[in-house]
């Protein structure tokens, strides 16, 4: 059941980050969760790497690699 894991792994997500802000604060979360999202995104690249749409994922990753360089440019010089 895909579409169930999905909304499973977001909450847990929604959850974890209101926990850890809570707890460590925004500032100190945001990188805590980016590493664990990495991680669990990581398991799953390498479990269905052979399944792949390359010319597909090509396009995405054309448009996401210079946001998320954005996003880090932006994140290091906030207070």
């Amino acid at each position: 059941m895909v579409g169930g894991h999905g909304a499973i792994g977001m909450a847990g997500g929604i959850v974890m980050t209101a926990v850890l802000t809570y707890i460590i604060g925004i500032k100190e979360a945001i990188p805590v969760m980016t590493c664990a999202l990495i991680f669990s995104r990581g398991s799953r690249v390498n479990l269905y790497f052979s399944e792949a749409d390359w010319p597909v994922a090509k396009r995405g990753l054309l448009f996401a690699v210079p946001t998320i360089i954005l996003g880090v440019i932006v994140f290091s010089y906030s207070k």
